[in-house]
């Protein structure tokens, strides 16, 4: 069975699990073309060093006559990376680096799978090297048509993980060592935070309800003069539509930020759409968010 369609559910965060193994919830990363090529060069490195320890382990316990053939069939091939991309069609292709680059197919990729161990087992019916990386990336993104129909309350759920499996506490370090250092530099923290649960509460009172209020004095003044005439229960309609209608628009402005701020986003050369929207809404949100605060502060001290 397709390795994509088995991709494993990953613990929030990096820790020590049963059999030397360590786990990473991969939350908030923006990678470009020339950041994917760095993971796999880091994955490499890794993978020659495993099969360095491999071949160690294994030939000991080998006839002398079977040792090269071993070598050459089995473990030297082994030194590439295996990974398995899918694309917008649900089309899955086998790769393997540095035979393949794999920046050359992220247009059209939604999920990528790298497994430093991939050929190995399709070499040794099954087997997995004892020192192994696994990585699955989800670049798939909702659609802005499910940006009002999502909850922004709840935490965004995320299947991108890197694995790590070793028998070797030296080379277990050495690679926790060097994922962690991809990871860092490519985090970014404001994605994580807007998809994480209890976000949109804090949005909502710190940013939204201040511009709302602003707003709502600002033009206050024209809106009596407009509803003057109508009956009570009219103005109760009026005021109600109001506040629906603000509420709804935070959530819908709370959603379309989640979206321009996907929990793993590829962002391929010449490709600035996503970003110009991303800062045109924080330059309006800071602004009218400064405006209200200076307001407070004239009232206050004047």
């Amino acid at each position: 069975m397709n390795e994509l369609q088995n991709a494993p559910h990953i613990a929030r965060a990096l820790r020590v699990t049963q059999g030397g193994q360590k786990k990473l919830e991969l939350r908030g990363i923006r990678l470009s073309a020339s950041d994917l090529r760095e993971l796999f060069e880091v994955l490499s490195d890794l993978n020659n060093r495993a099969v360095e320890l491999q071949l160690a382990l294994e030939i000991e316990q080998m006839p002398d006559e079977n040792r090269h053939a071993y070598i050459k069939n089995e473990l030297e091939p082994c030194r590439k990376v295996h990974f398995e991309i899918r694309n917008g069609l649900n089309q899955v292709d086998r790769h393997f680096f540095p035979d393949k680059s794999p920046e050359n197919y992220l247009a059209h990729t939604t999920q990528m799978f790298i497994n430093t161990s991939g050929l190995f087992a399709e070499l040794t019916n099954g087997r997995q090297m004892d020192n192994r990386v696994t990585v699955f990336l989800d670049f798939q993104t909702s659609k802005v048509s499910d940006v009002y129909t999502s909850s922004p309350a709840t935490r965004t759920n995320d299947n991108s993980n890197i694995e790590i499996s070793s028998t070797d506490d030296e080379w277990l370090a050495l690679a926790e060592k060097k994922v962690q250092s991809f990871v860092a530099g490519k985090s970014k923290k404001l994605s994580k935070v807007l998809h994480s649960g209890g976000t949109y509460d804090g949005f909502l009172w710190l940013v939204f309800v201040p511009i709302g209020v602003w707003i709502g004095l600002k033009i206050e003044p024209e809106v009596v003069k407009l509803i003057a005439d109508y009956t009570y229960l009219g103005k109760t309609v009026v005021l109600v539509v109001a506040v629906l209608a603000f509420f709804n628009l935070a959530k819908l402005t709370f959603g379309f930020l989640r979206w321009l701020n996907p929990l793993v986003e590829i962002r391929l050369d010449g490709e600035h759409a996503r970003g110009i929207w991303r800062n045109g809404i924080y330059a309006i949100l800071i602004g009218l968010l400064g405006s209200a605060i200076w307001s407070a502060l004239q009232f206050i001290f004047t």
